[in-house]
């Protein structure tokens, strides 16, 4: 009887700590399923918000350089941008709760509420996600050489692809500039044309045109001395020099040398760089240094072209070019075939002093299949990201909006 009554009380026991168990199990599992749950919908939410984060930002940004203020029209621009560029955010909906302007920055608000995946259990069935960004608009005073290979290898296609890359690029800039942005045009060749206007400026070495009797296969002829306006380099060391030191710089005459499209100085005249540009005739070898020196000497406050800079302004050069040096200086004039290096390096030397002056170099080689040429305009920029190899027009209007975008200096402070 006793013995039975043990068993039957231990068997009563044993049934009780099962049942326990089984509760216990049961409501771990839930724990563990909740636990789950929440981590799932929380990595959800993380993601969520990260993404809602960027797209955010690059809307302020986009909102910024648009300089659009008008709500419907703000409204527009940030759809068509959400609906291009981040079609898979997570929401059932992405909404904009607010867009607006407080002096020279944009804020942008937005919203994205979606399922959460276990939401009836958790007891909430929505995950609502809101996040802010601000995007300001720097007016920075900008002088900017453009550097332009205007090569008889420019011709054709290539010239008229420059054109409208370079001319799209300059609207993007006076878009934003609100004429605190001046612009300087140098064409450049073997040689580069300063104008003929300098004829009689101080360190110009130009003597004056005539006609005079010649013989041509023993015949009397008239001969021409003849300025364009084209000039070569100094010799000794001042052919690197930038500034006007009281030696002249050497005239070229017409009988010399074939001179190229003419140079335009730093102006606010925008309407007056596009016309420089579309003017653009393909002529003449290539010879880099030409086009570094002068850009840069347009750049600078001296003479040549003496000017006044406020304080804090960023000089910027773009130098362009669809090939090699195929030139190099001999003498004042530029004009040795076959030492192609010597070029070279005075290119190097010259993005080098260029640089050392705070002067910030973008480089575009455009078609170039030169791989040493492509490595030269790769380090003569400041850094790698100012390099750009444009391999075909497509690309080469890409590198101007590029630069004109990131010259365009819009952060987020927010």
């Amino acid at each position: 009887m006793l013995s039975r009554f043990v068993s039957n009380i231990g068997s009563s026991i044993r049934q009780n700590e099962s049942g326990n168990v089984a509760i216990m199990t049961a409501v771990a599992m839930l724990m563990i399923v909740g636990a789950t749950a929440l981590s799932l919908d929380i990595s959800k939410g993380v993601n969520t918000k990260s993404r809602l984060a960027d797209a955010t930002d690059a809307l302020s940004i986009v909102l910024a350089k648009s300089r659009v203020q008008n709500q419907a029209e703000m409204r527009q621009i940030a759809q068509e941008f959400l609906d291009t560029n981040y079609p898979d955010l997570s929401g059932e909906k992405v909404e904009i709760l607010s867009l607006s302007w407080d002096g020279d920055a944009v804020t942008v608000k937005l919203s994205d509420v979606s399922d959460n995946s276990f939401g009836s259990f958790l007891g909430r069935e929505k995950l609502d996600v809101s996040v802010e960004s601000t995007a300001v608009y720097s007016r920075k005073l900008m002088d900017i050489a453009l550097v332009l290979d205007s090569t008889g290898s420019m011709s054709g296609s290539k010239m008229s692809t420059l054109k409208s890359a370079a001319t799209d690029m300059i609207d993007i800039i006076d878009e934003y500039s609100d004429t605190n942005v001046r612009m300087s045009v140098v064409p450049f060749s073997d040689y580069v044309n300063v104008g003929v206007s300098q004829r009689t400026a101080s360190w110009s070495d130009v003597l004056p045109d005539r006609s005079y009797r010649a013989a041509s296969s023993g015949r009397p002829a008239v001969a021409e001395r003849k300025w364009l306006g084209c000039v070569g380099s100094r010799n000794g060391q001042d052919h690197m020099r930038v500034a006007y030191n009281g030696r002249k710089i050497p005239a070229l005459y017409k009988n010399q040398v074939t001179c190229g499209s003419e140079l335009l100085p730093l102006t606010t005249n925008f309407n007056a760089v596009k016309t420089t540009i579309n003017g653009l005739v393909a002529s003449g070898w290539t010879y880099m240094p030409s086009g570094i020196l002068w850009g840069w000497r347009t750049l600078d406050d001296n003479a040549p072209f003496s000017h006044f800079t406020a304080d804090k302004t960023q000089k910027v050069m773009i130098l362009m070019t669809d090939g090699e040096n195929t030139r190099a200086k001999k003498g004042i004039m530029h004009n040795q075939a076959g030492q192609n290096y010597k070029a070279d390096q005075m290119t190097r030397d010259l993005c080098e002093a260029v640089k050392d002056e705070n002067i910030m170099i973008y480089t575009i080689a455009y078609e170039v299949n030169d791989t040493s040429t492509r490595s030269l305009l790769e380090n003569c920029a400041t850094i790698k990201a100012n390099y750009y190899n444009a391999r075909n027009a497509g690309q080469l209007r890409k590198a101007f909006e590029d630069i004109a975008n990131t010259l365009n200096d819009v952060r987020i402070s927010s």
